[in-house]
């Protein structure tokens, strides 16, 4: 019999610990993955607010699916972060902070922590307005 340290479930990769936690490696992979992939199909031939708009759409979900369901501390947070800044810093060809910042919210790209939040409660919402009692009590229970 095989022992592993994770297991994945609808696409989420949980953890084994003493507390309830996930793995967001694979999405970090995925996300470099689709940016590199976005990047060298447009590199510099397009202006960067095409390149943004669809790191957008097409990357950052991927960085974020399953955040609603998993807990979130800074440390992940952090990783998170740090994944969509070194993007920024590849589209604008800069290291530095305040330009990344800068850039990230002139585009309207939250940080970590926020994009997270607000999924999170529109996730519970969600469950608070369920016909399904059950689900109902669970998402009154969160808020």
């Amino acid at each position: 019999m095989l022992w592993c340290n994770s297991i994945r479930y609808l696409g989420v990769y949980k953890t084994s610990s003493a507390v309830f936690t996930c793995s967001f490696s694979n999405s970090k992979k995925t996300t470099f993955r689709a940016f590199n992939a976005l990047f060298g199909r447009l590199g510099r031939a397009t202006s960067p607010d095409v390149i943004v708009q669809l790191f957008k759409a097409k990357c950052l979900p991927a960085l974020y699916y399953g955040s609603e369901a998993c807990p979130v501390n800074k440390t992940v947070t952090k990783s998170l972060q740090y994944v969509i800044k070194s993007c920024f810093s590849k589209i604008f060809q800069t290291r530095s902070d305040d330009v990344i910042a800068e850039c990230m919210n002139m585009f309207n790209c939250l940080p970590v922590a926020d994009a997270i939040s607000r999924r999170k409660n529109f996730f519970l919402s969600q469950f608070s307005q369920s016909n399904n009692f059950l689900c109902y009590l669970c998402g009154l229970a969160a808020f």
